[in-house]
């Protein structure tokens, strides 16, 4: 029996520039990756198992220091009864500069070179690790596959970062070619979702989310080498990234639109990151300021984003035919109200002549 974990795309050192969560959040989250990572291998250490995978993109290689890579050398010496296995990735990739080759990591730390198909085999474990790194090779037809030995009378692992959807930029992959290889195992980096494609082949995602296009549960993949492989996901990230959909109604009340984000935003609010996207008829009387205000100091952090363009203009004008209002909203063209600054004007406008002329 071979036990392993299986993460990769972790991504330390990222900077968090252009999110939407700022930059203090943005260094709580940097440090946080660096968390994550290190109880992932505590994990590993404390399930007691023989391989420990990381499947690329370890790193941001334009923003790593040397202190960050002893501080990555210092988490991996923990583990001193486990066999780590590491491919570089597109984003931490080998060659003359690469962050990998500037120290020297302990005799279990096993870095795949980036010259073709690299291998490693453990005796004690019966098992080869085969592993195909990012670096002087960029991209790689699959054909280099067939260098494995499928004659050989071992468990066999695979560790690729590249695109199984065929991307032609980030090592495209093939699904039939890999399921040919007939492996006990095939790690693979690059797509943050984790996905299990069978008991012998997972993309085990981003071990934490790192941006609102990554929804849905992290973590890493675990498994057992046997007769026949098993594996499972197992969540892990100290956060996750939710969006929740609010249809409101023009006759809603602010309470009962506050009521219903907090109704629908249960999970964690004060540790996950959460957008609330609101769409429909937002009532003329509710401040949206207000309304995020009043809600924040409830969760770690809330974007509250509106797309309520429905509103019923023509009822509006009805109510206000002998006044400003109505003359206001007859000011604007159909081509102006298609364009979402004019429309975000014309409620501006609305709200401020119905609250006293402001």
């Amino acid at each position: 029996m071979v036990k392993f974990i299986h993460s990769g795309d972790i991504h330390l050192g990222l900077k968090f520039k252009n999110v939407s969560f700022g930059g203090e959040k943005g260094k709580t989250r940097r440090l946080e990756l660096w968390q994550s990572f290190r109880r992932f291998i505590s994990y590993g250490i404390e399930e007691e198992v023989d391989l420990i995978l990381l499947a690329g993109d370890i790193f941001e290689s334009d923003f790593i220091t040397i202190s960050d890579i002893k501080r990555f050398s210092d988490i991996l010496a923990m583990a001193k009864n486990q066999e780590i296995c590491i491919i570089a990735g597109n984003h931490d990739s080998l060659g003359s500069h690469s962050i990998y080759g500037r120290l020297d990591f302990s005799q279990n730390v096993h870095i795949f070179n980036s010259d073709g198909l690299d291998e490693k085999f453990f005796s004690n474990l019966n098992t080869k690790v085969y592993g195909l790194s990012w670096g002087n090779l960029t991209s790689a037809s699959m054909s280099i596959l067939d260098e494995i030995n499928k004659e050989e009378d071992c468990k066999k692992i695979l560790m690729v970062h590249g695109d199984i959807k065929g991307d032609d930029k980030y090592l495209p992959l093939d699904i039939n070619k890999l399921n040919s290889l007939k492996l006990d195992y095939i790690a693979l980096g690059h797509i943050h979702k984790p996905e299990l494609f069978s008991n012998n082949m997972a993309y085990c995602g981003s071990l934490e989310p790192l941006d609102f296009g990554e929804t849905g549960p992290r973590g890493f993949i675990k498994g057992v080498m046997e007769e026949e492989t098993k594996i499972e996901f197992v969540p892990f990230s100290l956060r996750e990234f939710i969006i929740v959909n609010i249809d409101v109604k023009d006759d809603e009340t602010y309470e009962q639109i506050y009521n219903r984000v907090l109704d629908e935003t249960h999970k964690g609010r004060d540790t996950n990151f959460y957008r609330v996207n609101i769409s429909g008829s937002l009532p003329l009387d509710i401040d949206k300021t207000i309304l995020k205000d009043d809600l924040s100091s409830k969760f770690y952090h809330l974007e509250l984003k509106y797309n309520t363009r429905s509103i019923d203009l023509e009822k509006i004008k009805l109510e206000n035919k002998d006044n400003i209002v109505n003359r206001f909203i007859d000011s604007f063209s159909k081509e102006e109200l298609e364009d979402p600054v004019f429309y975000d004007a014309l409620i501006t406008g609305i709200h401020a002549l119905l609250e006293g002329g402001k």
